[in-house]
């Protein structure tokens, strides 16, 4: 009969670290960090840049001024902007130069608007106005003549005071065509790329990531740091249905029939319209729309709730003769291009394709109402 006989060696220490859970929190902590800190060096090595790529810009097109705008356009100035070829004339405004008088024979377009209409990222040739201009110019008829005074940054409101300070109509044009632009030409002076109190108040209720990244702290470290700029651009994908809905808030705010924004905005619009019919000057309107939710729709996809703004805004002028709304939404439907198609990259601004479709459908509208007529 055999005895089980227990091991008689020395019973082996426990030799695990054991941690409290506070030491093994910051041991994580210190883990992730390092981590972090290595990624942040992989990224600066393989040359990835901490911030956004930006387009092509040279010095001096700006330059601060004491009138209506605060700033303007430096009379002569040549270069690049936005990636984009730009020639400001002796008057400060984009294109080539002009004589106050115009010249017997010739069909003149006054343009007014934003950056829409000033061409922001794309080049001379390619803004609609001047798409316009040859196009006409391209037929048998009066020579024609465009004329781009818009400037980026304003909206309807401040364009009425510029209109009226620089006595616009003494250049006597044959037809004043005004941009505008459905998504920012009914904000508030001062904010015209959005409401910054209803901003901030969407911004409290977000979701916790989305109030990180935009917070000033965090935006302070993506311009420093690759790995915060990666974060921040994950938060705006993985959210970006949220953020949609926050920016498409905003915009439908300003056009409340209560709001400030849309109270001025209208004002402005029959602002216009009173000194073109004074003058006896026919006035056209275009709207640009607001982009899709998702840039990978097209515009047959276009909200409802922006569609109604657009009702809005042609209402201005229902029943007043001498004044022609072109909405540009039916074209962009009807052309089946998605919103990216039409955007430039990285900038957001219509590209060149959106501004041939601009210039394209004011052709026809100019030779619908019979305005090629020269004195």
């Amino acid at each position: 009969m055999t005895e089980d006989v227990e091991s008689a060696g020395p019973a082996r220490p426990d030799l695990r670290i054991k941690l409290s859970k506070k030491k093994q929190a910051l041991f994580l902590s210190v883990i992730f960090v390092v981590f972090l800190l290595a990624l942040e060096g992989a990224l600066r090595l393989f040359g990835i840049p901490a911030d956004s790529p930006r387009l092509r810009n040279d010095g001096g097109l700006v330059r601060a001024s004491k009138g209506v705008l605060s700033r303007e356009y430096t009379p002569g100035w040549s270069g690049w902007h936005a990636g984009a070829m730009v020639h400001i004339n002796s008057v400060g405004w984009r294109g080539e130069d002009f004589s106050e008088q115009k010249s017997k024979g010739t069909f003149r377009i006054l343009g007014v608007g934003d950056s829409f209409t000033f061409g922001r990222a794309v080049n001379d040739e390619d803004v609609w106005l001047e798409r316009l201009e040859q196009m006409i110019n391209n037929e048998d008829g009066p020579r024609c003549e465009a004329i781009n005074s818009a400037h980026e940054g304003v909206n309807t409101s401040r364009e009425l005071k510029y209109f009226k300070a620089r006595e616009m109509l003494k250049l006597s044009p044959d037809v004043v065509v005004l941009g505008f632009t459905v998504h920012n030409d009914a904000q508030r002076e001062g904010s015209h790329r959005k409401n910054k109190a209803l901003y901030r108040a969407y911004r409290s209720r977000a979701s916790l990531p989305i109030r990180i990244s935009d917070s000033n702290w965090f935006k302070g470290m993506a311009d420093q740091y690759r790995i915060a700029r990666l974060l921040s651009l994950g938060t705006e994908w993985a959210y970006r249905d949220e953020l949609t809905d926050m920016y498409a808030n905003i915009i439908v705010a300003n056009y409340a029939d209560e709001s400030e924004s849309w109270i001025r905005c209208r004002a402005a619009l029959e602002g216009f319209y009173e000194l073109c019919r004074q003058s006896n000057t026919p006035l056209v309107v275009v709207l640009f729309p607001v982009y899709t939710k998702d840039l990978d729709q097209t515009y047959r996809e276009y909200p409802e709730e922006f569609k109604r703004i657009h009702d809005k805004l042609k209402s201005v002028f229902a029943g007043k003769a001498g004044v022609t709304v072109v909405d540009m939404l039916g074209d962009l439907a009807d052309s089946g291009v998605t919103a990216r198609e039409v955007r430039v990259p990285v900038d957001g601004h219509p590209n060149r394709i959106w501004h041939e479709m601009v210039g394209r459908r004011l052709h026809q509208t100019i030779k619908d109402l019979d305005l090629l007529v020269s004195e």
